[in-house]
């Protein structure tokens, strides 16, 4: 089953108010994947109903709509229901690699290079939860379940890493791995 069909079938039914993870609302911007070189998630760390009045979050999406080579979503934080079915979720099908993903930032923690005030299985799953909600919307399910990396996701990639690192490590700039 795919993430989509488990979406519809096991996780929406379960939810108060299902169509606030659909992205169909009015005036929601849909574009080929294939036609864009970028594509931008801009996150709302409250609810859809929250985060939707937001004028600063509505410039954004229109402006980078605007550009035909970027396609811009928009992703809000799961309201209470939908997190707890998420959750659920990860326990059930991803709970080795947390922690084994945990194991990992604890080492870094004891090395001084992962911010010890974090709390790596708070963290890991958080990021998930947030991933999975964004993925809830309809018209991104398709490209989570399976769509070929290109080339230009490459540069992509590298930008959330170095954002990702950021936010993460005590010292940004901390080796990367690269050779």
């Amino acid at each position: 089953m795919t993430f989509h069909e488990t979406l519809e079938k096991d996780i929406l039914p379960g939810v108060r108010k299902p169509a606030r993870y659909l992205g169909s609302e009015f005036n929601a911007v849909h574009k080929d994947p294939g036609a864009v070189d970028l594509r931008v998630a801009l996150v709302f760390p409250d609810l859809y109903e929250l985060g939707l009045g937001n004028l600063g979050l509505q410039i954004l999406y229109a402006i980078l709509n605007d550009l035909p080579w970027c396609w811009a979503e928009r992703a809000y934080a799961p309201a209470a229901d939908m997190e707890e079915a998420l959750r659920a979720r990860l326990s059930e099908h991803l709970s080795p690699w947390i922690g084994m993903l945990a194991e990992y930032m604890r080492m870094g923690q004891a090395s001084g290079l992962i911010k010890k005030d974090l709390d790596p299985e708070a963290y890991i799953v958080q990021v998930l939860v947030m991933v999975m909600s964004t993925a809830a919307i309809g018209h991104v399910a398709g490209a989570v379940a399976g769509a070929d990396m290109t080339s230009r996701d490459s540069r992509n990639t590298k930008e959330l890493v170095r954002i990702a690192r950021e936010s993460l490590f005590a010292d940004p700039g901390a080796p990367t791995g690269e050779t």
